[in-house]
C-alpha cells in the first residue's frame, strides 16, 4: 500500500480536519439560524483549511513522498 503522508503528516491532517469540519458545520448553522456567520466558525474554518493546504503543499514539495 502506498503511503501518501508520513505518520506526522497524517496526525496533523487528522487534527486539521477535526478543526475544519466542525467549524464548517457551525458556520452553516450560524448562517441558517442567525443569518450571519460568527467570528469563531470563520476562524475555525479558515485555520483548518490553511493547515490542510500547508500539509498537502509540503507533501508535494518532498520528492520521496510523491506518488
Amino acid at each position: 500500500m502506498i503511503s501518501f503522508f508520513t505518520t506526522t503528516q497524517s496526525r496533523q491532517l487528522f487534527i486539521a480536519l477535526v478543526i475544519f469540519i466542525p467549524g464548517l458545520l457551525l458556520l452553516f448553522y450560524m448562517i441558517v439560524v442567525e443569518d450571519e456567520p460568527g467570528a469563531i466558525p470563520l476562524l475555525l474554518t479558515f485555520s483548518g483549511l490553511i493547515w490542510i493546504v500547508r500539509i498537502v503543499h509540503h507533501r508535494n514539495e518532498r520528492p520521496d513522498l510523491r506518488s
